[in-house]
């Protein structure tokens, strides 16, 4: 007699509980596995000055969420270049996927 159905049903059936637990406690097996994702930023979606170059250039930068995720898996990184004496912008670099970090000092 072969106990292969019988053993793949237990695996089945504890697998269930395990997810459903997981659901309940509003966790995910991800964040078992890898750790929680870090908080999103309290600046989000606010530009910040980053500092000033030789030729009076203020670097600028912002992260935003993509679309209407809730929690994102990474965030979009805006960065522009501004005049200090006007606030003219005078450069805009391309938009970076900027991952967010993982692990138990996340939280």
């Amino acid at each position: 007699m072969s106990f292969v159905p019988l053993v793949l049903v237990v695996v089945l059936f504890w697998t269930g509980v395990f997810c459903v637990t997981l659901i309940a406690l509003g966790s995910s097996a991800s964040d078992l596995l890898w750790g929680r994702k870090a908080p999103l930023p309290e600046d989000l979606g606010q530009w910040i000055e980053g500092g000033v170059d030789g030729s009076g250039r203020v670097r600028q930068e912002r992260r935003l969420r993509p679309g209407d995720a809730a929690d994102p898996s990474f965030l979009i990184l805006q960065v522009r270049w501004v005049d200090a004496r006007t606030g003219e912008i005078l450069e805009v670099l391309p938009e970076q996927r900027e991952r967010r970090r993982r692990g138990p000092r996340a939280r």
